[in-house]
């Protein structure tokens, strides 16, 4: 039962965090990866409250990425997609964050304190990333900014991979 949570986890965390975007249309819709949370959220919310806590706001998540599929529907709904846009931001750093403060407790109870701690620094690292390219798109003008944004891509990948690892070392060491 955990294993198959965090495998939702997983593959929720590799719909946010990558965008395929053809045409307008995302290939890999967030919503999905939202749908998956409150799926995998409602199997461990037992485990720890940060679980309970993060579940309702995936929900909220799900139904504000739905205007993400498409990006025409952004322009439809004019400067509201602003409001969108950081309700989404600001809700997906609190979800994420509850995700690995309910991971981290998931592991100090297990005794798996060097995971506990990699819980705390992959959030670190998600919100710093979340943060700079926050921070890249309001400066996207900017030539420069524009190649940061290709090594955000890059080291959001990379992210990725680190958060799968953890996520899967938690499925075989804890209980």
């Amino acid at each position: 039962m955990l294993r198959q949570s965090l495998t939702k986890l997983a593959w929720g965390f590799a719909l946010i965090m990558v965008d395929i975007v053809i045409n307008g249309f995302d290939l890999l819709p967030d919503i999905i990866g939202y749908i998956l949370f409150v799926l995998a959220l409602g199997e461990l919310e037992r485990r720890s409250e940060c679980f309970d806590k993060a579940r309702p706001l995936s929900i909220v998540l799900a139904v504000l990425s739905a205007f993400e599929i498409h990006r025409g529907l952004l322009v439809l709904i004019g400067p509201i997609k602003y409001l969108i846009a950081l309700a989404t931001i600001c809700l997906n750093l609190l979800v994420v964050y509850y995700i690995f403060m309910g991971m981290k407790e998931m592991c100090v109870m297990s005794g798996q304190r060097a995971l506990a701690g990699e819980s705390d620094q992959l959030w670190k690292y998600y919100m710093g990333l979340a943060l700079a390219g926050l921070a890249v798109f309001l400066l996207s003008g900017i030539p420069f900014f524009a190649f940061i944004g290709i090594v955000l891509v890059v080291a959001n990948i990379v992210l990725l991979v680190f958060i799968l690892r953890f996520l899967n070392s938690c499925g075989s060491l804890v209980r």
